[in-house]
């Protein structure tokens, strides 16, 4: 009894001075396409079954924006995309910080499609500059970007990654 009860405050102890030998856990973000909106006033996009298209049929560009909120120290690992492109132009995907007192932006993931594939696949980007996420001084936010024609073009949502630190730290 008393061997157990010493590895029990062993391991606390260990605990609560070493906390880093605890893995950390990835978790995740999903930003459905309706969250997102339009950036200008542009034509209109189409809703449905969970995706969104464009409804023009002529080549146009067309940008859409969605907030990101992350946990304040939180270390973004990898963005993901689930997205049909049909096209010759493609879609991007553009993960983005703006300083709220400088207005400066500073762009921290990117991914483009290739297009030419009627199915539905998942993009990513890994490369993450900047990816301790800061909420007192920065802001998040995802662009995307529809370069095309209809339902060449679709997109169902976006998946961050990232890894809480202890203590928020």
């Amino acid at each position: 009894m008393i061997k157990k009860s010493f590895l029990v405050l062993a391991l606390i102890f260990l605990l609560m001075f070493f906390p880093s030998i605890i893995q950390a856990q990835t978790k995740s973000l999903f930003i459905p396409a309706y969250a997102f909106l339009k950036k200008k006033n542009e034509p209109i996009f189409g809703y449905e079954a969970g995706y969104i298209w464009l409804k023009e049929t002529s080549p146009i560009t067309q940008a859409l924006v969605a907030q990101v909120q992350l946990p304040e120290g939180a270390i973004i690992s990898k963005i993901l995309i689930r997205y049909l492109d049909n096209g010759d132009s493609g879609l991007q995907l553009e993960l983005y910080r703006r300083n709220m007192y400088n207005d400066k932006e500073q762009y921290l993931a990117q991914f483009s499609s290739l297009g030419s594939d009627p199915s539905w696949r998942m993009g990513e980007d890994s490369s993450i500059t900047f990816p301790k996420v800061s909420n007192s001084g920065y802001c998040y936010y995802l662009h995307l970007g529809m370069y095309g024609r209809g339902l060449d073009y679709r997109f169902a949502g976006i998946k961050i990654l990232y890894v809480e630190q202890q203590g928020g730290e």
